[in-house]
């Protein structure tokens, strides 16, 4: 997927500093993108993306839903918690363990992918020849730089997207029911409808990256600059733009994660209904 074509908008709103080149809206770095680079611009780094996005999904889905499963019991017994809230701390705790889980794959694909997308104009860079560059500059750790940075953004987003999922999930229930009400469907018979579950995943999204968006340009910038810490980073970053910075490119990223969280969250409920053996 490259939804909205907003990842290389949102990589270089997010790394350009205010200058010549600093983009102010998403709108000025979409058409820039299409004037200088065309189409093929929107997908710089898509082949490096696509290379890591199985390998590093099934192992996201496999902890998941293995610490879903070992947290359960554990949650029942907290009696201080409603339904709605056990089912919000048993996401928390899987999307914050399925993110550390693949980051391991996610992090070299995205240092990669980010230098893809930050080159300009007609000059496009392939994955190997990025990978050589990045290895004979800083060695392997180089493929690591910012580690740390994705864990405190991706953990922190994943779990927060879960817990909202888990949320915000009943309420649209509870709204879908008054809108069509039934005397034969409750508000809970909503709960597995597929587009009660898509709004709720978009709902989702927006709400994550809009909450991780400073990390999230903190990790960023750490990738792909000279910044040897998270700390210096995000000092250096306050000191050339103040507050504001810390939200570029919040807009690119939930056009981005809103059709992403709408798509996942719909196939990964489908399977799931299909995986259900018949009594």
């Amino acid at each position: 997927l490259r939804p909205c074509f907003c990842a290389p908008s949102q990589t270089r709103m997010q790394v350009d500093t205010p200058g010549e080149k600093a983009y102010t809206s998403v709108r000025q770095a979409f058409r820039d993108i299409w004037r200088r680079e065309g189409f093929r611009g929107f997908y710089r780094g898509f082949l490096t993306v696509s290379v890591a996005a199985l390998p590093s999904q099934v192992l996201y889905m496999t902890a998941l839903e293995n610490v879903r499963a070992h947290v359960r019991p554990f949650v029942a017994r907290a009696s201080f918690l409603g339904p709605t809230q056990k089912e919000m701390v048993r996401n928390l705790c899987a999307g914050a363990c399925a993110s550390l889980a693949s980051q391991t794959l996610v992090v070299p694909m995205d240092i990669v992918s980010q230098h893809q997308m930050l080159a300009r104009g007609e000059h496009r860079r392939g994955g190997m020849e990025v990978l050589r560059e990045v290895v004979h500059k800083y060695g392997i750790r180089g493929l690591y730089r910012g580690y740390l940075a994705s864990l405190m953004t991706y953990a922190p987003s994943s779990a927060t997207w879960w817990s909202a999922y888990g949320a915000v999930k009943p309420r649209w229930s509870e709204v879908a029911s008054a809108v069509f009400p039934s005397s034969s469907r409750t508000p809970q018979d909503f709960e597995h409808h597929p587009v009660v579950q898509a709004v709720s995943g978009a709902t989702s999204g927006a709400i994550a990256a809009s909450v991780t968006n400073p990390m999230d340009v903190v990790r960023t910038r750490l990738q792909v600059t000279e910044e040897k810490s998270v700390s210096s980073c995000a000092r250096a970053l306050y000191r050339e733009e103040g507050a504001f910075g810390f939200m570029r490119g919040v807009r690119a990223r939930m056009l981005q994660t809103i059709p992403v969280s709408v798509m996942m969250i719909s196939a990964y409920e489908l399977v799931k209904r299909m995986s259900i053996a018949p009594e």
